[in-house]
């Protein structure tokens, strides 16, 4: 278990790489929009997106790596743990992806690895159970268990660890949609899928 102030240094440490991501040269081509997602631990989620191009910045625009572009996500997730306390998850990622056919395209399939950073938390109220004595009809001691509430308590974990992901992009509406999986290493492997849209 990691101590909550741990906890408030990832998520910060997340918020930064966000907004270096956001904060990239003009030439940098961004798009952003909201996502869903859904996860084989963390259960169902919601947060946003960001795209930016990274070939320009990197000197890539001759090279295999022309349409090299970074994408950083940020996800809340609700992880189902039972009656009593309440789960959650916030996770950030942050990857660099290599388009496998023409942006051009319609359809763009890509592939891409990157950092994953997720907190875990862990609160609400829990019940403690004790041992008593109770006399039976000989006058022995039997045990009978007697419980008790426990105050609200809030525990956390942080765990940061590669990940792989593979997409989808796509044009409809007129907005540029996504559908991507991602297999997390930081957590002791995590699948997820996500969707959504992005817009300039």
């Amino acid at each position: 278990m990691i101590r909550p102030t741990s906890t408030r240094l990832a998520v910060a440490l997340g918020a930064g790489v966000l907004l270096v991501a956001t904060a990239a040269p003009g030439r940098a081509q961004l798009s952003m929009g909201p996502l869903l997602t859904v996860g084989d631990d963390s259960g169902f989620g919601f947060g946003a997106r960001t795209d930016f191009d990274l070939a320009g910045p990197m000197s890539l625009d001759d090279s295999y790596f022309r349409d090299l572009f970074g994408s950083v996500t940020a996800t809340y997730s609700f992880m189902g743990c039972g009656s009593g306390p309440d789960c959650s998850t916030m996770e950030v990622g942050g990857n660099a992806n290599l388009p496998l056919t023409a942006r051009s395209a319609s359809l763009t399939a890509y592939a891409g690895a990157g950092v994953h950073i997720a907190a875990s938390f862990v609160s609400g109220h829990q019940e403690e159970r004790d041992d008593v004595g109770e006399r039976g009809d000989r006058g022995a001691a039997a045990p009978m268990q007697r419980s008790h509430p426990r105050d609200d308590e809030r525990e956390s974990d942080v765990s940061v660890g590669p990940n792989l992901i593979g997409g989808l992009r796509f044009d409809a509406l007129g907005v540029d949609w996504f559908l991507e999986g991602k297999l997390a290493f930081s957590r002791s492997g995590q699948f997820a899928l996500s969707t959504g849209f992005l817009f300039w």
